[in-house]
């Protein structure tokens, strides 16, 4: 994922929330936070438009892993990195990056860089079969 993006982040603890937020602002995001998975959705729903999606495991109402499968109906394509501070494997489904706590800020920042772009931006790019003179 290149710099900057723009990120949807999803955790119902405030604290984290504003210093997830921070860390990825210095490396050049543009964050916008919510508290909840229905609220991420609900914006998703209306139209609007991220890079990628951040969200905490563990969230009253939905799990983050119940979050991206939700969003990835909406937006297939979505990047999405899943963070918990939890062993739990048995409800994260295949495909879901996933960053363990307590992690640096330089993890989060190779996790992000890490995820796929969506297909659509690798539209039209030519890639030579053969090296170029």
């Amino acid at each position: 994922m290149k710099t900057p993006a723009r990120i949807l982040l999803i955790d119902d603890d405030p604290a984290v929330l504003e210093l997830t937020g921070e860390l990825l602002g210095l490396v050049g995001h543009t964050v916008t936070s919510v508290t909840s998975a229905d609220a991420a959705l609900e914006m998703i729903a209306n139209g609007e438009t991220f890079d990628a999606v951040i969200t905490d495991q563990s969230m009253p109402g939905m799990t983050g892993a119940e979050l991206i499968l939700r969003l990835r109906l909406l937006v297939p394509e979505m990047p999405c990195l899943l963070i918990t501070g939890h062993g739990e494997n048995a409800d994260v489904e295949e495909g879901i990056t996933v960053l363990r706590k307590p992690y640096r800020a330089a993890h989060l920042a190779a996790a992000l860089a890490d995820l796929a772009p969506p297909p659509d931006r690798l539209a039209g790019m030519r890639f030579p079969t053969e090296p170029q003179p």
